[in-house]
């Protein structure tokens, strides 16, 4: 027996392999590790880590004897044992974390032993590199990302010390920046605890973190160079670290930009010119001067264009496609050069293919890191993203959106992804339709033989989340207008079930397109769709709307009101109004908070013989709120201009008339109006009293000569407008001028 425990011991020695699944064989490894002579603990870590090497079931069985806890419980003790036990301790169960990162237990105990070894500032290399290794697989782990957060926000010193280190540890600094870019809210919290104050308490010192940038963007390790690139990045798109890091990166801007425009030369891989110049789009999207708008036409766009090439690898097509994306959207200039740039709209047309070359190529590494491991995702991957580039290309101009919606089978492709489990790529597929929505030609065509307002309608049932939802709300607005075939669709297929539950919303951006819909949908409409909004526009729902936290949001919401207290137009016959002169639907729609879009009376063909509208008592109650949010006294100035001219259009019926003159409120409001300093306020109260003293009912469209229209302008005259009136007469501005003119005349014909 002594002889066969010998044996084992000269083998544990020796480093032979130990099955620690046998307990006679375990036993002694178990017993070095109980030890407290650090010689013995060494050799018993050491040997541990041969036994491991390559196999899960040995880990596994180290687990379950309680190896890894004993371990952690000799590292907390890391300023009485050697660096050199410490960095074989940290090792090891990096081992353990490497290939079993569910092993919550571990990780969890782990993560605050090596922040506040950190904070303890090893001064020993080995230690900083097996620390900075550690580090990199619990800090960019998303199931201990959280958890750090969380230790971070407690003692946010923590981070502090990992800063510190940047400048002297270059593994520690490729970690911090890679941590800051997947997770930029740690940054964020560092500044809100005044971490990174300089000597002057008004700016956030980022000297450290761009000097270490800097020192990363020369190393010649691929990690290095990534992690610079996806930090700086990240910290120019988030708002609140903007403003302190280009500041910072101003001090440095030469050598800066010098060394990003190394990186985007042709000896370096194509990975690390894509990330280098998706780093360029980024500073040049955020008016940081890195570069001017030549060097974007003739380098950046040329050479993304190249990249999405069909004999690119598909990592490459994907990433390039995506900082195209961002990089021409918005700017028109841009997006009409792109799509002429290296056949690019042919090249993202061969992403809706399936590509089933490209991904035999790729290595079974290469498809885990990019999320493709099958031939499925990396289809909707490629389609995802083609739909972003096409998206931005056709946003603003109509010319593109033309040459996009000519690209074959891309539609139908649109409208199939949209009805799929991928939220990102339902996502795409959608903002590529809002883009499209804008023009009236597109609405007409494209929208028409594909059915769009059913993709839309489907997409809003909220199963991919708040994003969707947004972009969604925001195509029902465009598709909603009375000259979109979508239209009568949208009335007939259950569009008030989807609006009424978007109305009451928690988000403002849905809440605002929802309105925008019911803006659109009451314009020029007839009595039975204003009755169907009646149902789901109920009073109760109008005052909180009316009261809402978001100006745009009661600004339309007025708008609504306004159309819906305009006399209804004749009914349809199926058809939908010829095309107008204006191709953007973008600016079509806005039009309708303008203050001219319902001009007078006499303009606009109403039902004939039909009721009073302000004889409805919901057009009544609707006119109490309004006039209860003119009185205030802290109104919007453009939500004060759409009130007054839904009170006009109040004024222009018999009933309207009544209520308004019998209203001294009504008359008050009216009053202030025509001292208003703006002049779209005062031209929107002269509308009122030019209505108010019209002998013309909206109702029929004809002149009125029952005796109710004399004592209408009688108590007009009688309220004193006349001498306001006269006032105005002087103005310079040609709208308000007519205006004035106009309503004097009907004053001056009743005396």
């Amino acid at each position: 027996m002594e002889t066969s425990q010998a044996m084992l011991e000269l083998k544990l020695t020796a480093g032979i392999y130990l099955k620690l699944s046998d307990p006679d064989q375990a036993k002694p490894l178990m017993q070095r590790l109980a030890s407290h002579e650090e010689a013995v603990l060494l050799e018993a870590v050491k040997c541990l880590r041969l036994v491991m090497t390559c196999s899960r079931a040995q880990k596994t069985t180290a687990v379950q004897l309680g190896i890894p806890q004993r371990l952690i419980s000799i590292l907390e003790h890391h300023n009485t044992i050697s660096s050199e036990l410490a960095v074989q301790i940290i090792s090891t169960l990096s081992s353990f974390l490497h290939n079993n990162p569910s092993e919550r237990t571990i990780g969890s105990s782990l993560l605050p032993l090596l922040l506040q070894m950190l904070n303890h500032q090893p001064s020993d290399p080995a230690l900083l590199s097996a620390i900075s290794r550690c580090c990199r697989l619990l800090f960019l782990s998303a199931a201990y990302r959280e958890e750090l957060t969380k230790l971070i926000a407690a003692q946010p010193e923590r981070l502090r010390s990992l800063l510190a280190f940047m400048s002297s540890s270059p593994d520690i600094c490729q970690v911090v920046c890679e941590l800051m870019a997947v997770e930029p809210d740690l940054l964020s919290l560092c500044l809100g605890k005044n971490l990174l104050l300089s000597s002057r308490l008004d700016s956030y010192d980022f000297n450290l973190p761009i000097e270490c940038i800097l020192d990363l963007l020369s190393f010649k390790q691929f990690e290095a160079k990534k992690g610079a690139l996806c930090l700086v990045s990240s910290c120019v798109q988030r708002n609140e670290l903007r403003p302190a890091f280009t500041k910072a990166c101003l001090q440095y801007k030469e050598l800066f930009c010098r060394n990003l425009l190394v990186l985007i030369g042709p000896e370096e891989t194509a990975e690390i010119r894509l990330l280098a110049l998706n780093a360029i789009v980024v500073l040049y999207r955020k008016n940081f001067p890195i570069c001017d708008g030549a060097f974007i036409i003739t380098k950046v766009l040329p050479f993304l264009a190249k990249l999405c090439r069909k004999d690119q690898p598909i990592n490459i097509k994907v990433s390039a496609a995506e900082t195209l994306a961002y990089l021409v959207d918005e700017d028109v200039f841009l997006q009409e050069i792109a799509s002429y740039t290296d056949q690019l709209l042919v090249s993202l047309a061969a992403f809706l293919k399936t590509p089933a070359e490209d991904w035999k190529r790729m290595t079974a590494e290469e498809r885990r890191a990019n999320q493709m491991v099958s031939l499925t995702e990396c289809g909707q991957e490629l389609k995802r993203v083609a739909f972003l580039a096409f998206s931005s290309l056709a946003s603003t101009s109509e010319s593109v959106r033309k040459r996009v919606a000519d690209v074959e089978g891309l539609m139908e492709q649109v409208v199939k992804c949209s009805a799929m489990q991928s939220s990102p790529l339902v996502y795409a597929a959608l903002r590529l339709l809002h883009s499209m929505s804008r023009s009236i030609y597109q609405l007409r065509t494209i929208f028409k033989d594909h059915n769009i307002w059913e993709t839309v309608l489907g997409a809003l049932k909220g199963k991919h989340g708040l994003q969707v939802t947004v972009i969604a709300s925001a195509i029902l607005a465009n598709v909603s207008v009375e000259f979109s075939p979508c239209h009568l669709n949208l009335i007939k297929k259950g569009l008030w079930a989807s609006l009424g539950t978007l109305l009451v919303h928690s988000n403002d951006d849905v809440v605002l397109n929802a309105v925008w819909t019911l803006m659109n949908m009451t314009y020029m409409a007839t009595s039975s769709v204003k009755k169907d909004v009646e149902e789901v526009l109920s009073i109760s729902l109008v005052d909180d709307l009316l009261h809402h936290r978001s100006k745009d949001v009661v600004a339309v919401t007025v708008g609504t009101l306004r159309n819906l207290l305009h006399a209804p137009t004749s009914s349809s016959s199926g058809e939908y109004p010829a095309t107008p002169r204006q191709p953007d639907i973008a600016t079509r729609i806005l039009r309708r908070l303008r203050r001219d879009v319902h001009s007078q009376s006499s303009s606009t063909e109403t039902e004939n013989n039909h009721r009073d509208v302000m004889e409805s008592c919901y057009c009544q109650d609707l006119l109490l709120h309004l006039l209860t949010l003119l009185q205030s006294e802290y109104i919007d100035v453009d939500v004060l201009e759409q009130g007054l001219c839904a009170l006009a259009n109040v004024c222009a019926s018999n009933k309207g008339k009544q209520l308004v003159l019998n209203n001294s409120d009504c008359l008050n409001v009216i009053k202030k109006g025509l001292s208003h300093p703006e002049v779209v306020i005062k031209n929107s109260a002269v509308f009122c009293i030019g209505n108010l003293a019209a002998c013309r009912d909206e109702c029929n469209g004809r002149e009125d000569k029952h005796s109710g229209s004399s004592e209408n302008q009688r108590k007009v005259i009688e309220s004193n407008f006349g001498k306001e009136l006269k006032k105005l007469s002087g103005t310079d501005d040609p709208l308000l001028f007519e205006r004035v003119r106009t309503a004097l005349q009907h004053l001056n014909s009743a005396m």
